[in-house]
């Protein structure tokens, strides 16, 4: 297994490790909008390709081309300060790759991007798909727990 940039004939895949990742919500969800994701994968994909340092969209892919994890982030200026945050927006690695070195890779592949832009990092890992385990990943790989999240259903 190796983390590499996501590329377009990843989109297929990459929108399948999100409809798994909804599959697993504990929660009701609204269905997913595979063409929009689709679209919103490729604009990404393409966006990397053309500032590497603004978007960061990395898999982790077997020696066959399967997809088995992903993570999605931004760049972004900070609203208050003259800081650069990098706010990810989607973490996820397949069932059956949970306890193995696929998470703590493609987090560790991150940071050092993170790190490289010399920006603060945000993650909220708040899906209630196994959130005690995904805690337990950022911990040993040196994170600290930063808050609280909150959420209510409006549907």
């Amino acid at each position: 297994m190796h983390v590499r940039e996501a590329l377009l004939q990843d989109i297929v895949g990459v929108t399948g490790l999100i409809q798994d990742f909804y599959s697993e919500q504990p929660l009701e969800c609204p269905p997913i909008n595979v063409e929009r994701s689709k679209a919103i994968i490729g604009a990404l994909v393409a966006a990397q390709a053309v500032d590497n340092n603004a978007v960061f969209l990395r898999v982790i892919a077997d020696d066959d081309g399967g997809l088995h994890g992903m993570i999605i982030a931004e760049r972004v200026q900070d609203l208050w300060t003259d800081e650069k945050v990098v706010c990810e927006y989607f973490i996820f690695t397949s069932p059956a790759q949970r306890g193995t070195l696929c998470a703590g890779r493609l987090l560790l592949t991150f940071k050092k991007w993170a790190e490289a832009e010399r920006c603060v990092i945000r993650v909220s890992a708040s899906s209630g798909i196994k959130d005690a385990h995904a805690a337990g990943v950022f911990v040993k790989l040196g994170w600290e727990p930063r808050g609280l999240l909150f959420g209510t259903e409006v549907y």
